[in-house]
């Protein structure tokens, strides 16, 4: 190719497909993204679009069915190139859209639209995540600021997906895959700790002013959730901490922050040894501490049952040993898992540790629960007594 824009966009379709998202099926982590962009932006149709080079291709879809679009018909097309949000309040008036065939389709019917760009840390363009309307309209300064964080929410999860398909290579590349993502949890630590914060901030405004009592209860829920990662987020990254962090009272302040999330039929319990630990293997614990909970409350207490999520920690001659516990119905898997589970082998895997699933009872203190993992990394350098 001569044509410089054209290496670019060569360029940039590479990038796409090394994502390995196009053609993918739906997604509950890029659906749950969409469904609350919809909801806060007052919207009937949302969606997380990939552009490739002929088409738009929907990781989420929010009230449409359709999974693609031709390109022409792509508005994310332009707001992918953009800096920032791209509002079109008239679809009809405007030079871009006024004869796009998705303002007359019948599903569709786009009259408006709204989007942020998705641009992942290597710079590459992806697509955007957008809202549409059947009629023309305008955001308030409250919903174009939270669609940008969604987008950004979206870029993140995409970038968590590539350094995991890094760490499942051949060892070389593992390592080049770790250090990347070392280098990319640097440089989002900010963007974490600041889009956290703001996304609370922005669900609890809206389930203050929502009128019904189901969409205030779940903005609430997941304002509760965002809250207590970011409440983690800002102990290990406030400054303060230097490099280790003593592991009793930083896992007595998490219990209190999982346990603030929890229904009040279960209880967590935590049983744990004075250790220290360098900052990234306590953030590496607290990320797998964190998933397992949210895995225990979401499976094995059906109905509202009783229970207990449980952590003992123990160093056990040069290793370090995590036992997770819980007393619910107990793990019906192989081990592999969704995403979560894979978020926890990853991290596992940065600190230098492993994970398995239905230990043997006894070698750790604790009752015999439904589900045991345990994980062990090493105790040298960073772990003292």
């Amino acid at each position: 190719m001569n044509d410089k824009t054209d290496e670019s966009e060569a360029e940039r379709l590479a990038g796409l497909h090394a994502t390995g998202l196009l053609d993918t099926p739906a997604e509950e982590d890029f659906d749950a993204i969409a469904r609350l962009a919809a909801a806060i932006c007052e919207a009937p149709i949302a969606l997380v679009s990939l552009v490739d080079a002929e088409r738009q291709f929907f990781k989420a879809a929010h009230g449409i069915d359709a999974r693609e679009t031709p390109r022409d018909q792509s508005v994310c097309a332009y707001t992918m190139h953009g800096d920032g949000l791209l509002e079109i309040p008239d679809t009809l008036a405007d030079p871009r859209t006024a004869d796009n065939p998705l303002t007359c389709d019948g599903e569709v019917d786009m009259h408006f639209y709204a989007g942020a760009p998705i641009v992942i840390a290597d710079g590459t363009r992806l697509g955007a995540l957008c809202v549409l309307d059947r009629q023309a309209r305008r955001l308030t300064a409250l919903q174009r600021q939270t669609l940008e964080t969604l987008a950004r929410q979206v870029s993140m999860q995409i970038d968590l997906r590539i350094a995991l398909s890094d760490a499942n290579s051949a060892a070389a590349a593992l390592r080049a895959a770790l250090k990347r993502e070392e280098m990319l949890r640097r440089e989002i630590d900010h963007r974490v700790k600041n889009s956290l914060q703001q996304v609370s901030a922005l669900l609890r405004l809206q389930a203050r002013g929502a009128d019904a009592a189901e969409t205030r209860q779940a903005l609430a829920e997941a304002e509760r959730r965002v809250g207590t990662i970011a409440a983690i987020h800002a102990e290990l990254h406030d400054g303060s901490a230097g490099e280790s962090v003593e592991m009793q009272s930083y896992l007595r302040r998490l219990a209190r922050n999982l346990q603030a999330t929890m229904p009040r039929h279960v209880a967590l319990k935590l049983e744990t040894e004075a250790l220290c630990l360098p900052i990234s293997k306590a953030t590496g614990l607290a990320v797998i501490a964190n998933e397992f909970v949210a895995n225990a409350l979401k499976h094995a207490f059906p109905g509202g049952a009783r229970g207990e999520i449980g952590l003992d920690l123990a160093k056990c001659g040069d290793t370090i040993r995590a036992r997770f516990h819980d007393t619910g119905i107990g793990y019906r898997g192989d081990g592999t898992g969704g995403l979560g589970t894979r978020i926890m082998r990853a991290s596992a895997a940065q600190i230098g540790g492993e994970i398995d699933f239905d230990t043997e009872p006894g070698q750790m203190p604790g009752p015999m629960p439904g589900t045991v993992m345990e994980l062990r990394f090493p105790a040298q350098s960073g772990a003292s007594m």
